[in-house]
């Protein structure tokens, strides 16, 4: 599973909504559930699922996949 799999499947995991629906345009606007405690449980599923450690207030910011991405890339993880 590449980089952009593996932020999607947390994305859904964390969201409770089915793969199908994440992709690059995903954002806070068109998936419900993508809310404050949505994006808590992100913060963790992404840590989980990519090794890393976000600080809280670094979440406030993933409001999309794009910068979801962005932040990742900072930590080094690498996307095609």
């Amino acid at each position: 599973m590449n980089n952009t799999q593996k932020l999607y499947h947390a994305i859904a995991n964390a969201l409770t909504v089915e793969i199908e629906l994440i992709n690059e345009e995903t954002n806070s606007d068109n998936i419900d559930g993508w809310d404050s405690v949505g994006m808590v449980r992100l913060m963790i599923e992404l840590e989980k699922q990519f090794g890393i450690k976000f600080d809280v207030v670094e979440i406030v910011d993933f409001q999309s996949v794009n910068i979801i991405k962005k932040k990742l890339e900072k930590k080094l993880i690498k996307f095609n």
